[in-house]
């Protein structure tokens, strides 16, 4: 038994890094737009061991801890304003669809800029952001068009720009056209259930639950109106993080208490006979 609470210990020990990583990560991002905090999750491992008293309570220590996964902080961050015509935030549960290589994602980062398009064969102009990943939209009927066959296209540099609260792009002067001008939104019931990836980007997994096929209008089904000239900003709790650092280094040295302390058991048995 005093071996098996070392092995608990040394569980514990290695559940405690690895939340602290989360933690680590989650300060390294506080001024990161659109990320989303997370922690881990942590479950009982559990020995079952025969024997039970008369009334049924059963010998049940329990094995240490099991890191299950990670789980994200999806509430909105602060919403900063600012000049740049290409920025756009999301006001609700919705997230922006972004292709990149070839590979649709989704994000609540909209740090978007106007670049020229790096399909050199289509030419034009894209709304990209910092990492690479472009901007994707649908010509007002909503159907999803997968990698960049379905990214919102400028055949010119506009030299205004108007998005509206539903998605909807306008631009001066008129003889510019927009392909795809509409923005949808992609919502899901368990967004814990998408994949992270880097750059504040996720993959979409049957997990997640995605509502429909198709994007949703911005405002519709909790997925949030569109904001222009704003960034959502992380939603990190620097008070909270620091506060769950010192329970987590708490936690860290008393299971290494634990270690020490079976260990002394364990002398102090090996000399019971000398």
């Amino acid at each position: 038994m005093i071996t098996n609470a070392m092995s608990a210990a040394v569980g514990g020990m290695t559940a405690q890094a690895t939340r602290f990583l989360h933690i680590g990560n989650n300060i390294a991002n506080s001024s990161t737009t659109g990320y989303k905090a997370n922690d881990a999750i942590f479950a009982e491992t559990l020995a079952l061991v025969s024997g039970s008293a008369p009334n049924g309570s059963r010998l049940q220590p329990g094995a240490g801890v099991a890191v299950l996964g990670t789980e994200s902080d999806f509430s909105r961050g602060q919403i900063i304003d600012d000049t740049d015509d290409y920025h756009i935030s999301i006001l609700g549960d919705g997230f922006f669809p972004v292709t990149l290589g070839g590979d649709d994602y989704v994000t609540k980062a909209g740090d978007f800029s106007l670049v020229p398009n790096p399909d050199t064969g289509t030419g034009g102009f894209v709304m990209m952001r910092p990492n690479g990943s472009m901007l994707q939209g649908h010509d007002g009927t909503g159907t999803i068009t997968s990698g960049s066959g379905g990214v919102v296209h400028f055949d010119a540099a506009p030299t205004s720009i108007n998005i509206g609260v539903d998605g909807s792009i306008s631009v001066l002067p008129g003889s510019v056209t927009v392909t795809r001008g509409n923005i949808g939104l992609r919502h899901f019931i368990n967004p814990d259930g998408l994949v992270r990836d880097e750059a504040q980007m996720y993959i979409e997994d049957p997990q997640a639950s995605p509502v429909g096929t198709s994007y949703v209008v911005p405002g519709q089904q909790d997925t949030g109106f569109l904001r222009q000239r704003s960034l959502e900003q992380s939603n990190v709790d620097l008070t909270n993080e620091f506060t769950k650092m010192i329970v987590t280094q708490r936690n860290f040295q008393a299971n290494a208490k634990t270690i020490t302390t079976a260990d002394e058991l364990l002398n102090t048995a090996i000399n019971v006979k000398r």
